[in-house]
Parts: C-alpha cells; structure tokens; sequence
C-alpha cells in the first residue's frame, strides 16, 4: 500500500465492504482512512456505514462532524434518518428541512414526512408525503407505505373523503385480491417424510430459535379447510408480529415469482393484505372485498390492527360464504402491560412526561394502554364506522368468544400448529422462520433509553392505579386457551406415519428477508438454513 495514498487505499477498501454488505469491514476500513487523513466524505460515508449497523448513536454523531466540515445535503439526510429511529422526531424535522434546502430529495421528503406525522402534525406531513408521490422510480413498496401514511394523515384531521380516495388508490396498487398458484407453475408433488423424522427436525429447529411450520397434504374433507379463511386480531405487545408477518411476506414473494403470462385452472383468489388499522381503510376493503370478488377465494388472512372488526368479518363471511376463524394470541395483561409502557417510554425525556401521556389514555378510547386485550376481543370503544348506537346494538357477549381460538403467546406448539392448519388449508408452502421477529430486546438496543427501570416501573405502577387491566384480567385466558387446545389437539395432519408436506418452503431470516427453496434440498441438509 503506497503511504501517500494509505487514506484513499482504505477509503477504497471501505466502500467495496460497504456495497458488498459487510458494514463491519467498511466500519473500520473507513475509520483508518480517517486515522490517516480526516476528510469530511469519509466521514459521511463511515456514519452511513455505522447507521446499516443500528448504530443510531455513533451515526448522528459521524454525521454531525461530517457536517461541521461540509455542509452535505446527504449527510443531513442520514443525520434525519438516524435521528428519527432514536425517537428524536423534532430534530429529525430540523435536519430533513435543512437536507430539503441544499437539494430537494424523495428520502428526505419521506423522512420529514413521516417525522412530521410522528410529531401529530398532520397538515404538514400530507404536503411532505404528496411532495414525496411526484418523484419517479420509487419502491413500490415506498409507494404503498406512503400512500397509508396519507390516507392516515387525512383521517386524522377529519378529511374522510380524501382518506377514502387514497385508500382506494393505495388498493389499486398494492393487488389486494391476488391470483396465485402456490406452486409457481411447478409440480404438484408433495414430499413425503417420516412423521418421527420431520418431528425430529422440527424440535431441533425451535432449540435453535427457529420455527417450521409444515403445509400437509390433506384430504378435500378435512376440517382443516376452515382455516383458509383467518381474521387476526393483533393485540399489540402480544408477539403478533411473528405469526402474521412471514404469511404476508409469502403471499407477496408468491404472487411476484408468478410465471408470466403462466395461466392454470388451479390458480385462486388469495387475500393477504398489510395490517389494517383505519376505520377508512376497512370501508374500502369491505367494498372491494364485498363486491370485486366474483370468483370464490381461496384463503384470507387479514390482521386487525386497533379497528373494529365485526364488520370486517361480515364482508368476508358473505364473500367466501361461511364464517373466517377469528385468532387472538394473548398474554398475562400485566406482563403485556409493562411491556407497553416499556415501549412508550422510549418516546419521552422525562418521566413527568410519560405520567402526562399516561393520564391522558384514561380517556382514549382507543389507548394501547387502558384494557386494551377486553377492547379487541369484545370490539368495544375501537375507531368502529357504525355509530356508538350501532356499536351498542351488536355488542358481544362473552359466550359469543365459543367460536375464537385464543392462544397463549408462550404456547408455541399451538402457534406452529394454527400456521399449519392456515398453510395446509390454503396449500401453500411451508413455513421456516426466526421465532421472534420484531423483538423488543433487540429493536431497543437501536433506541434511546431515556428512563430507567424503576421510572418504567413507577409508571406502570400508575397504570395499574388508573384500572388499565381491570377489564382485562377479568377475562378467564386459562379457560379460552384450553378450549382452544382440545380443539387443535385433534388436528390429523399425518396418513400412518408418514407426512406428505408442500414441495416448496419459505424461508424467513432474522432480517425479514424471504425466499422460497425447493423443500427436497431443504430436508438434505436442514441445519445449513438456521446456521446461516
């Protein structure tokens, strides 16, 4: 290495890390090009490295000293982002403005956008994100989670009509109703395991943090066929995010590894949209769901995110003629308690604050704190579109939960034997995945603690004094669950010891990225997929 030229050398050596995704190595070739020559774009380039790495911490303050030598529209753009995933919205809007005013961009537009929503400061955040929508090229992922951030934005200030038109767009985009063939135009061979065997691996995988959960082979009259049809209720905080995200992700890698212009009788209606949490949003699907079907779907799979969704099961019941399982996964409501205002303290400086937010959910009818598990089960108090008359009306009464299944987030057997059932069911492949995506542990290290435990426990304490598990506890989990188990326990997934299980498997990583491998080759050598 020429010692005139060392700092170029490694700033070299960085940016090849840095594109071929080893963040690490372009972590600290970066550093000793700086070591050698402090430069400011070597700077910026090492804190866009370090942010790749979640670290939020060290990011913000590379990219301040990059600025400090350079005023770069770019690096203001970073600072945005690495600002806003530690909560720091206010000085996310101030770097994302500043980014906006030396060049405009679509990334920081989206940032400010998003920042500016997080801030309640709605008016402004539809300006930024329809501002965001006239660039071209986009994701088309960017494009749809900005299109829900707009519709929300509008119904937040009240624009129902403008919130209705943008989740009609938003649904013209995103296919709600897809025609799959879950075999992607390959054959129909199932692949046959011993059940002891496939048994075996199952086990070996959830000892190592992973989770499979096979599609069988079943018999046209199988009971099994009424979990085509699932409406989730994600109650937040209950580990819902695991079970419901890589059913999307596969419904979606599916549909775009479509062969084109690949035609087949056997290909169905499937609909597995994003979460739904807009009393608007559900209007639109229940039309598009209602009237746009005239064929009969094949499987559902929609989660519930906070709205109401009685009449969300309505539509669905008039559509595939039959009523769609309703599924709860629960937890001790303490347990999930602490765990929420664990989660809302990352957003404030100072207990005082939290307390304020706190006391301000005794009155929110739809606060993520106050008995939130009774408010989802039984529909009560959600941002419903029927009228609280009309709420008041079709009230559910306890012995209607008789057709829910209810089960414990611990219980993992249950969870994998649900995903089965819904997999089988629909005929789409089998599922392999990390166990807990989205944890909380690791999602906190990539925020700012800004309270200690015993300010968290103080407020939770508060929580409790306010009644906010009441309702909650008053439900009889224990009962629900075990009912809910018999009825799975009798399941018969195996034909006399021998499982015939989807030729194609999905895999899921802990990053949340999908493929899809043929299920013979994952077999072969199934410790390569948790290993990696």
């Amino acid at each position: 290495m020429n010692e005139s030229n060392a700092d170029k050398d490694f700033f070299a050596l960085g940016t090849a890390k840095y594109k071929s995704g080893d963040y690490e190595g372009a972590i600290n070739f970066y550093r000793k090009s700086i070591a050698t020559k402090e430069d400011w774009y070597s700077y910026h380039c090492l804190a866009w490295a370090l942010f790749r790495q979640n670290n939020m911490k060290e990011s913000r303050i590379i990219f301040e000293k990059s600025i400090s030598l350079n005023e770069y529209w770019n690096s203001y753009n970073g600072l945005g982002w690495a600002l806003f995933n530690s909560t720091l919205f206010s000085k996310a809007i101030d770097a994302f403005r500043k980014s906006l005013k030396l060049k405009e961009n679509i990334n920081a537009f989206r940032g400010l956008g998003w920042s500016l929503f997080r801030t309640k400061q709605y008016s402004e955040a539809i300006v930024a994100f329809r501002k965001t929508l006239r660039y071209e090229g986009s994701d088309e992922n960017e494009i749809l989670s900005i299109y829900r951030q707009l519709a929300d934005s509008y119904d937040l200030i009240n624009k129902k009509s403008s919130s209705l038109r943008t989740w009609n767009i938003y649904f013209s985009y995103s296919g709600l109703i897809n025609k799959i063939d879950p075999f992607i135009g390959l054959e129909r061979t199932y692949e046959q395991i011993e059940s002891n065997k496939l048994e075996q691996i199952t086990y070996n995988f959830l000892d190592n943090g992973f989770e499979f959960s096979p599609s069988y082979q079943i018999a046209d009259d199988s009971s099994l066929k009424e979990w085509r049809h699932i409406l989730y209720l994600h109650i937040p905080k209950c580990a819902g995010t695991s079970f419901e995200q890589p059913l999307r992700i596969l419904s979606k890698l599916l549909y775009k590894l479509q062969p084109k212009g690949f035609t087949n009788d056997l290909i169905d209606n499937y609909i597995v949209p994003e979460p739904i949490r807009s009393k608007y949003e559900v209007q639109v699907l229940r039309k598009k769901i209602e009237f746009s079907t005239p064929n009969k779907i094949k499987s559902t799979f929609i989660s519930c995110h906070g709205v109401s969704w009685n009449p969300l099961s309505s539509s669905i019941s008039k559509a595939i003629e039959n009523a769609p399982k309703v599924l709860v996964l629960s937890r001790n409501p303490k347990q999930r308690l602490l765990s929420q205002v664990r989660h809302e303290a990352f957003n404030y400086e100072s207990i005082d604050k939290l307390i304020d937010y706190i006391e301000e959910n005794t009155s929110k009818k739809n606060s993520e704190l106050n008995n939130i598990m009774y408010k989802y089960i039984f529909d009560v108090g959600l941002n419903a579109i029927e009228s609280k008359t009309e709420l008041e009306k079709r009230q559910i009464l306890p012995n209607d939960l008789d057709d829910m299944a209810f089960v414990d987030i611990s219980d993992v057997s249950s969870k994998m034997k649900i995903r089965s059932a819904y997999l089988s069911a629909s005929r789409l492949p089998n599922v392999f995945q990390y166990s807990k995506l989205n944890d909380s542990l690791s999602r906190g290290k990539k925020l700012v603690k800004q309270l200690n435990e015993d300010e968290i426990k103080y407020a939770f304490n508060r929580c409790i004094e306010l009644g906010f598990v009441e309702k909650d506890e008053a439900i009889d989990f224990d009962c629900l669950h075990k009912r809910t188990l018999s009825k799975i326990n009798n399941f018969s997934f195996d034909n006399e010891h021998i499982s015939n299980i989807h030729p194609l498997t999905f895999i899921l990583s802990k990053e949340s990225i999908g493929s899809i491998v043929p299920t013979k080759m994952f077999l072969e050598n199934p410790s390569m997929f948790y290993e990696n």
